[in-house]
């Protein structure tokens, strides 16, 4: 006859020692049975499964890093077609918000005279009584234009009339709010900045970007921290 000893039992090891005696020789033989893990696997499981979810936070990292580098390059281009637009064909500006999707977009608009027909049919431009040409602010493009995605982090530091700075921790919402709406525009004459933010920070993932307006030279001025 055996009897079965059980020696140690916890959540995570289960060992069974049957001892069984000979009654011929009175030798006792043990048989181990294992029914749970040994400390090395589970050391081997953990390192595995530190490993993956290292690779995973460092992916997402790495697009989300992308998105930010993205939305920086797509400003700084937007900015430049602003400025050239400005200086050849017409008086243009940038205006820069977050949509109700939490995706980020510019649009830029340019002005053009308003266009009336005469007595006779014939198109004229319109004027004011003071004989100045009337404009009217167009569209570059249907559709604004998408520079950036939900995960992107958009601060800017703004000056008011009495040159106090103004921090602002996100884009503003309402494309069509003229107080509100953030607005990058340029002097045709001279090519500064007429209208822009003092600093910009974008932050995505582990990439940080700074954004430097120089007013004079309208030139924008791009580091990353």
């Amino acid at each position: 006859m055996g009897k079965e000893i059980r020696i140690k039992k916890s959540e995570f090891f289960r060992v069974t020692i049957t001892q069984v005696e000979d009654m011929n020789t009175r030798d006792g033989k043990c048989k181990w049975n294992e029914k749970g893990f040994s400390l090395v696997e589970l050391i081997i499981v953990i390192a595995i499964m530190a490993v993956v979810i290292g690779t995973v936070v460092f992916s997402v990292s790495m697009v989300f890093s992308a998105n930010a580098k993205a939305c920086c390059n797509n400003l700084q281009r937007a900015i430049a077609d602003c400025k050239v637009t400005t200086m050849g064909k017409s008086e243009a500006w940038l205006v820069l918000y977050r949509g109700s999707d939490n995706q980020i977009y510019c649009q830029m608009y340019y002005n053009e005279a308003v266009i009336e027909n005469d007595a006779e049919g014939n198109p004229k431009v319109k004027k004011d009584d003071a004989g100045n040409v009337i404009m009217k602010a167009v569209p570059a493009n249907e559709e604004p234009q998408k520079i950036g995605g939900k995960r992107v982090v958009v601060t800017y530091i703004d000056t008011d009339e009495k040159g106090n700075e103004k921090k602002h921790p996100d884009l503003p919402t309402d494309a069509n709010d003229v107080d509100k709406r953030l607005t990058i525009a340029f002097d045709r004459s001279s090519g500064s900045f007429k209208n822009a933010p003092k600093s910009m920070e974008i932050i995505g993932g582990n990439r940080h970007y700074h954004l430097e307006f120089n007013e004079l030279t309208g030139k924008v001025t791009v580091k990353q921290i």
